[in-house]
């Protein structure tokens, strides 16, 4: 869909650009999101990133604790 935008015939299409915000935000992808900012000329929201890089720490930190718990490399 990024792609997409990036095309001159596409880059104003809202249903697009809703499509791949809505994902950006369901999969708490805060490192994209920050792409797609800047490469897409799109307004940055430093406070939505800052709520997504968090869920982020939060899910790898929980990631790191199954794993320190049940080592899968003995």
């Amino acid at each position: 869909i990024k792609f997409k935008l990036s095309l001159p015939q596409f880059k104003d299409n809202p249903q697009l650009k809703e499509e791949l915000f809505q994902g950006i935000k369901a999969g708490h992808m805060a490192p994209y999101y920050k792409e797609v900012c800047t490469d897409l000329g799109w307004p940055f929201d430093q406070k939505l990133y800052d709520e997504m890089a968090k869920e982020n720490q939060s899910r790898l930190a929980k990631f790191e604790e199954d794993d320190s718990e049940t080592p899968v490399w003995q």
